[in-house]
């Protein structure tokens, strides 16, 4: 209907017959998304193991575990899309502010598949910084001061050179997400549904914008183009864009790039953008997104081997 009364009369026609097609395989089951008490306190002991395993590790650093971890990120390539009847139809979808938007093809199939991603994601993240923060104080260790001292030891404190018009600076990434980092950190997890008082909102509006430009720096130094033509003119790309670049796949591991794009793009939370335009209001800051936020970091920090690239 939608392409009918554009006056897109052969899309009409096309999604028409693709509809029909689909519905004529369609079979119904009823699928339940709520996890039962037994299997979430199996979920609970597992990840109690894995906090403890990180906690007893020879490493002195928690973060180094949970940066090369790949049991805490689903596996994308594994997922059914939620609504296979209808990834093979729908091209739009409401936003936070219920705008309808478009969705590239790349968008579309991420989209149906960021369903299962998100309850796979989102639920052992809150249980696993609530069990590290548990055995770490059990055991004398101090979270907030290892993830200091891991951000300080990676690229992210490291001196860039960029020329900016006819001016070159220097300046490094921590010194300006180390305050954000530190209170996001630091803020207490009370459960899943907490929500971040005004300070840890703050911190999280500045982690979630700037990861853009620390995104972009590393592509640069990887060669990566990360600029697109618009209108004869040269613009460079946003993270939506950037993150959908199949050139990324040459040098970040497979699983974070989807972590990174469940976050960052429009076929998932779209935080960046979210956070840029003023669309989230108090009750979206939530714990869940603060934790998604961090592990961003805590993953795009191990590619620091990409800087020795620098001065080439």
């Amino acid at each position: 209907n939608y392409y009918k009364l554009a006056g897109e009369k052969e899309l009409s026609e096309k999604y028409l017959k693709k509809f029909e097609d689909s519905r004529s395989k369609i079979k119904f089951q009823v699928i339940s998304h709520e996890m039962s008490r037994k299997n979430m306190e199996t979920l609970k002991e597992v990840y109690k193991n894995i906090a403890r395993s990180y906690v007893s590790h020879k490493s002195n650093n928690i973060f180094i575990a949970l940066t090369f971890d790949k049991r805490l990120l689903p596996d994308l390539n594994k997922i059914e899309p939620q609504e296979p009847f209808l990834s093979s139809i729908r091209t739009s979808y409401y936003d936070l502010n219920m705008n309808v938007r478009v969705l590239s093809e790349f968008e579309n199939k991420r989209h149906q598949k960021f369903g299962h991603y998100k309850m796979g994601l989102e639920i052992t993240l809150v249980l696993l910084f609530e069990e590290l923060r548990k055995q770490m104080k059990d055991n004398n260790r101090d979270l907030l001061k290892e993830g200091l001292e891991f951000f300080e030891a990676t690229w992210l404190n490291e001196t860039f050179q960029r020329r900016f018009s006819e001016e070159i600076i220097e300046y490094k990434w921590l010194e300006s997400l180390k305050p954000a980092i530190e209170i996001l950190l630091n803020a207490t997890i009370q459960d899943d549904k907490y929500q971040l008082d005004p300070t840890e909102q703050m911190a999280f509006d500045q982690l979630a914008i700037k990861f853009e430009g620390i995104l972009r720096d590393i592509c640069q130094i990887a060669q990566i183009v990360t600029t697109k033509v618009n209108n004869k003119e040269t613009i460079q790309m946003d993270i939506n864009d950037l993150l959908q670049s199949k050139a990324l796949e040459d040098i970040f591991e497979e699983t974070d790039l989807h972590l990174w794009q469940y976050a960052f793009t429009r076929a998932g939370y779209n935080i960046r953008n979210d956070v840029a335009h003023s669309f989230l209001r108090p009750p979206h800051y939530t714990v869940r997104k603060a934790n998604l936020l961090l592990l961003c970091y805590i993953k795009i920090a191990r590619y620091g081997t990409l800087l020795s690239k620098q001065e080439d």
